[in-house]
């Protein structure tokens, strides 16, 4: 057994010096190599080894994040409840309890929320009775202490033999030594998503029966920023302890500071003085960091196209950029209607609710329509995933609409007019699989969730979906071909979910069809970062981005570049802190580690920054730092009305930005 530790600051070459480590294993075609990394970008950092090694493949090379390292040492042995089966459950647990959190459980995302707070609670290994055991004269805290014990309890009940995604961590460490996975392996970590106590008991094991460990983490080095790195640190005191626990000391390596990504001195100053007290000015005329003040969104996304033109005019890859947006949501429609009129190729790094999108909302509204409500039949039968052609819901539309039909009027028979016998065929085609399933709407879950896979099946929805998918990769709209094509089997897997937790139990149809709604907001679809020419979009609260030559970092605004709030949730911050204070650890949002991530984003380009912020509200206090940091920094105002592809081209060519 052996550990190494990497310490080093942004840009020292932490992941270059892990890359050549992993160069010189593979020399050797019997190592076990096991790469560990964020779930976001294990794809990208396989692809960037095999680049580096020079190699087309490298046979007994795995990249896993944490989670599927878990999953690989259970083999199967386990299945473990998706994010609908908890927030399912959740639901369940609340309707067996009397008026929990004072009706608060009613209010949109509470589910989502106590969802979260219930991984939460395991991962920090927190029972019913431990949160009982708590005191605190807050008498507000102490009933949501309570409730929130009340109903991990019945949580914990209700799941029964299924385990939590909170319990798998433990149940790999377990099991490790069964398994030769990590017998002998050669296991190299950059970066992982958690290291929560329970994650933590599964790299002890990981460090207790491989071979060599080696993990890199950012350091301040010999820089002066006060508590700027302290989350990473803590990071690091608690794998020393786990490595120690194990009776293995690491061996700490610290980067030469001087050893830089950056091909310019502007950007090599920044990440030595972002954060630095005191920090240096820097004196000379500055280039290649670049300050924009715009009166709106639309405008601040006007400049960040006519940039990327530009930078793509003078011969750079759009792979080689990305925009870093605070508050990514408000952004996405300018960026996506901009990017797609000039022709730049883009990709968003968000991951999409599996309510969100067309075929959610047909079975959404067929089940309403279903359940009773014919408001809602003719969303149901004129949606492009009925059983009726578009020229049959043309046919049928034009009848409907000549007599002023409504939805209840699709329950009778169609005989006025002299097109009657053509417009009754159609209603009785569309309306036969939505009156089947109405029948089998009052049965128990099981027989519920059978008659709505049934109808799903027998209204040829699912086809449509699949020809839509098709339609959008001909297109070339590769991303929402991705993930599309995963829509219908997340569904599925709602719904089987959902008979798994209330399996006989009699629901009416308007708690299931709540109980799906919830299951589909609760998923989320992740997207395979594209290997194509594409500028990447990512929001600072989650963006770990690759190696990267101009980065426009977009909506520097206060509260945001850092952000001052954590995540809704059941407990406030402030409430997790007084817990914490009193030795009660449900994980807190730390200043610091908010800080990080601006500074991860910020430091990473290797030739140009781009910084924008609007007056629709103040600006970040990043925005006075880097302008007393760089007393010589222009700040641009005047931005273009970019109407069209063609003006913002032009519009570029005659440009100062360039």
């Amino acid at each position: 057994m052996g550990v190494t530790i990497i310490k080093g600051r942004s840009g020292s070459g932490k992941s270059r010096y892990l890359k050549e480590h992993i160069r010189h294993l593979i020399k050797n075609p019997l190592k076990n190599i096991i790469v560990i990394t964020a779930g976001s970008q294990t794809f990208e950092t396989e692809r960037s080894i095999i680049e580096r090694c020079g190699v087309n493949g490298i046979l007994g090379l795995q990249v896993l994040s944490i989670q599927r390292l878990a999953y690989a040492l259970l083999e199967g042995s386990q299945k473990f409840m998706t994010n609908a089966d908890k927030a399912v459950v959740c639901k369940k647990a609340l309707l067996s309890l009397v008026s929990p959190f004072h009706g608060a459980a009613d209010t949109p995302d509470f589910i989502s929320c106590l969802s979260n707070l219930m991984t939460r609670l395991k991962d920090y290994s927190q029972t019913p009775e431990s949160l009982r055991r708590i005191e605190t004269p807050d008498e507000a805290l102490r009933q949501k202490l309570s409730d929130t014990a009340d109903v991990l309890e019945k949580y914990n009940e209700l799941c029964g033999s299924m385990k939590d995604t909170g319990d798998m961590y433990m149940l790999a460490a377990q099991r490790a030594n069964k398994t030769d996975l990590l017998s002998g392996a050669q296991v190299v970590i950059d970066g992982m998503d958690s290291y929560s106590p329970s994650v933590m008991l599964l790299i002890q094991k990981v460090i207790e029966l491989a071979e060599d460990v080696m993990i890199a983490f950012r350091s301040k080095g010999s820089g002066s920023e006060q508590g700027l790195f302290s989350s990473e640190e803590g990071d690091m005191e608690r794998f020393i302890e786990a490595s120690i626990t194990v009776n293995v000391e690491p061996k700490l390596i610290e980067l030469d500071e001087k050893n830089r990504r950056y091909s310019c001195s502007e950007l090599a100053h920044l990440e030595q003085n972002l954060y630095s007290y005191p920090y240096e000015k820097y004196t000379d005329p500055v280039e290649n960091i670049r300050l924009f003040n715009a009166k709106d969104t639309g405008s601040e996304v006007d400049m960040i196209t006519a940039a990327i033109l530009g930078e793509a005019a003078s011969g750079r890859r759009y792979r080689d950029m990305a925009i870093v947006a605070g508050n990514l949501g408000s952004y996405i429609p300018s960026l996506k209607m901009n990017l797609e009129k000039s022709g730049i190729p883009f990709f968003i790094d968000e991951r999409r609710a599996l309510s969100d999108n067309t075929f959610f909302d047909f079975l959404h509204k067929s089940l309403l329509a279903a359940a009773g409500d014919a408001l809602y039949v003719p969303s149901y039968v004129f949606s492009s995933y009925s059983p009726l052609t578009d020229k049959e819901k043309h046919i049928l539309r034009k009848y409907v609409q000549f007599y002023s039909y409504k939805g209840w009027h699709f329950y009778n028979e169609f005989w006025r007019g002299e097109n009657a016998k053509t417009a009754e065929t159609l209603r009785s085609k569309v309306m036969q699989p939505l009156l089947k399933l109405t029948d089998k709407l009052a049965g128990n879950t099981h027989t519920q969730i059978r008659a709505i896979k049934e109808f799903l099946s027998s209204s040829s929805s699912e086809e449509k979906l699949e020809e839509l998918a098709v339609r959008l990769a001909e297109n070339g709209m590769n991303t929402q071909r991705e993930y599309l094509e995963q829509v219908s089997g997340r569904i599925t897997e709602v719904l089987e979910g959902i008979s798994r937790v209330f399996g006989d139990m009699s629901i009416s149809p308007a708690e299931l069809i709540e109980l799906i709604k919830t299951g589909c907001e609760a998923t989320k679809i992740a997207i395979i970062p594209p290997s194509t020419d594409e500028v990447g979009i990512f929001d600072i609260s989650v963006a770990r981005l690759k190696n990267i030559d101009v980065l426009f970092a977009a909506g520097v605004q206060d509260g945001v570049w850092p952000s001052k709030s954590s995540d809704p949730g059941i407990l406030s911050e402030s409430e997790r802190q007084t817990l914490y204070n009193s030795g009660i650890d449900l994980g807190i949002t730390d200043l610091n580690a908010e800080k990080l991530k601006v500074y991860t984003a910020l430091v990473k380009p290797k030739d140009r920054l781009y910084i924008s912020y609007n007056d629709a509200s103040a600006p970040s206090v990043l925005i006075d730092r880097i302008k007393r940091i760089f007393p010589q920094i222009k700040q641009r105002l005047k931005l273009l009305s970019a109407h069209s592809a063609q003006t913002m081209r032009s519009y570029f060519r005659q440009s100062a930005i360039r």
